[in-house]
């Protein structure tokens, strides 16, 4: 009995000397996976203030363009109204 509990203490001593060096490579892969993350909300970060940037931007110049098309479109004559002919001949006949 003795022999086969300084067996299973071989056995678990060398699984001990494998565990180890892996717990160190997953403390390693998730000090890289902490970097890797705060990187990605640095980036996510700096993309959503630039996108924010430019639909403020976009968003005033589609307002520009409203108002533009708008002063516009007053000086546009009315397709309905009578033409110039049709003027003269009501300034003409009173009619």
């Amino acid at each position: 009995m003795s022999e086969h509990l300084a067996s299973m203490d071989e056995q678990t001593a060398a699984l001990v000397d494998l565990i180890r060096p892996m717990g160190e490579d997953i403390a390693r892969l998730n000090a890289r996976v902490v970097a890797i993350e705060r990187r990605i909300d640095a980036l996510a970060q700096s993309l959503t203030t630039e996108v924010g940037g430019q639909l403020t931007e976009a968003n005033a110049t589609m307002m520009r363009v409203e108002r533009s098309v708008e002063t516009i479109s007053d000086r546009v004559p009315d397709p309905d109204a009578p033409g110039p002919i049709a003027k003269a001949r009501e300034a003409i006949t009173g009619e």
